[in-house]
This record gives C-alpha cells, sequence and structure tokens, in this order.
C-alpha cells in the first residue's frame, strides 16, 4: 500500500491579500490512501483579518471533504463572518453572519445571523483571550428522509441513492432566535510552540433542548516566518440529530499552516 500525505498553497492569494493589508492564516491538509484502500481527505480552516481605524472585518472558512473510491464519506463547509466596530482597546460591538452545511447530518443547511459584542479580556505577547455573545436569528433547513421500512433502522443516509425509497419523514424549515456564546484563546507555549482553543455554543430561546457545541483544539509549531506544522482536534457537537445521526462529529488532522 502507498500513502501519500501532501499539503499546498495558493501563494497569489496570499500575497494578493497581503498587498490589501488583509491578514491571512490558512490551514491545509491532504491525506491520500492507494493500495489496499483507495481513498482520500482534504481539510481547510481559513481566516481573513482586515483592521482599518475602529472598524475590524473577519472571515472564516473550514471545510473537510473525503471520499473512498468514488463514495463521499465527509462533505462538511461552514462559513463565518463578522463585522466589529471598537469602542475601545477592549471591547466591540459586532455582527455575525454565520452558514453550515453537512451532507451526513440530514440539515440542508444552517443559517445564522445577528448582533452581539466582544470583550477582549487578555491580549499580550504570551496570551490571548476573547470573549463574544450574539443575539442570533436562526434557521435550519432539514433534508427529507428515506427509509425503506418505515423506521429508524430503514433510513437510508446520503451518500446512497434513495431511488424508489419511501419517503420517511419530510423535510422541514425551522425558524427560531437564540444566541451564540464564543470564546477564543492562545498561548505561546515556547518560542517555537503555540497552543490555541476555539469554543462556540449556540443554542434556541424557543427549545433550550435544541443546541449545538463546537470545540477545536490545536498545537502547532514554527518551521518558518511563514509555516508552522501542526496537529488539531475538532469536536462538533448536535443535541438534536436527525433520525439516524450521531450526535457528534471528530476529527483529528495534521497540517501545514501558513501565516501572511
Amino acid at each position: 500500500m502507498r500513502k501519500i500525505i501532501l499539503s499546498f498553497l495558493a501563494f497569489s492569494t496570499l500575497v494578493q491579500a497581503g498587498a490589501l493589508g488583509i491578514v491571512t492564516h490558512t490551514e491545509l491538509g491532504y491525506i491520500k490512501n492507494q493500495g489496499n484502500t483507495d481513498d482520500e481527505t482534504f481539510t481547510l480552516d481559513a481566516k481573513f483579518k482586515k483592521e482599518w481605524d475602529n472598524h475590524i472585518s473577519t472571515t472564516s472558512l473550514t471545510g473537510q471533504y473525503g471520499k473512498e473510491d468514488t463514495l463521499e464519506t465527509k462533505n462538511k463547509w461552514t462559513f463565518d463572518t463578522q463585522y466589529d466596530y471598537k469602542f475601545e482597546n477592549t471591547f466591540t460591538f459586532n455582527y455575525l453572519l454565520g452558514y453550515k452545511t453537512d451532507k451526513f447530518t440530514n440539515f440542508d443547511y444552517q443559517l445564522y445571523t445577528g448582533p452581539g459584542a466582544k470583550y477582549i479580556a487578555i491580549t499580550n505577547k504570551i496570551q490571548n483571550l476573547n470573549i463574544s455573545a450574539n443575539f442570533l436569528y436562526s434557521i435550519d433547513e432539514k433534508s427529507d428522509i428515506y427509509s425503506t421500512d418505515g423506521t429508524d433502522d430503514g433510513i437510508v443516509a446520503y451518500p446512497n441513492d434513495t431511488t424508489g425509497v419511501p419517503l420517511y419523514k419530510e423535510g422541514k424549515t425551522d425558524n427560531y432566535t437564540g444566541y451564540r456564546a464564543a470564546l477564543d484563546y492562545s498561548l505561546q507555549v515556547l518560542k517555537n510552540l503555540k497552543f490555541t482553543q476555539k469554543l462556540t455554543y449556540r443554542n434556541s430561546f424557543e427549545d433550550a433542548q435544541n443546541y449545538f457545541f463546537y470545540s477545536k483544539s490545536a498545537l502547532s509549531s514554527k518551521i518558518s516566518d511563514i509555516f508552522s506544522a501542526g496537529v488539531s482536534y475538532s469536536y462538533d457537537y448536535a443535541n438534536l440529530p436527525l433520525s439516524g445521526d450521531e450526535n457528534f462529529d471528530s476529527v483529528f488532522t495534521a497540517t501545514l499552516s501558513i501565516d501572511y
């Protein structure tokens, strides 16, 4: 069996972003197995930040895609963009827009948006800690669910073909108000070793059991001024998964990070 691990970077995109005064952080990973198994997995975690006067614009994109032979095993993407207006060095008002899609959770998509505030609790050369909270209006667009025998045991999950399989539960749209709390922390453990932790928690005002939790822990070591090698562990939890789904999805990755 051959195993190929590749990491790559679109330099032109980062150079152009740098010319516009945008600070970027990109983590890329690609794993491909050939031989007894034929599969590949791609991961992306990118962040773009621009500051001018009292304004801060931050956009992040995370994605995971995998397949075994020709069958998809993972297809998950999250997009967040946030605008902050800084009133003082430790406090900002902001507005958040987020979008998430995961073909393996029976949600066609989740959309959430709303105003909030961020408190910069710690900022120095050793560690940084930001705490934020937002009031949200959320839309959960749920997929149709098909079952061969009309029970949870017979559910035909994506990416299996549902042609001719009876409809079990028709997808519906849930609209609700809620909130999101988030924590971003970083610690310079050693000169060339950095630890980061991100936590987010979303909940509905109408149904306290309808909540979502996300955690990402990472360690990275500097290779050069631009490149870092690292490992990360992410945990994505939904308290009320749709029929046939697990509550959580966890991913451990080794990545090449680029800061520009």
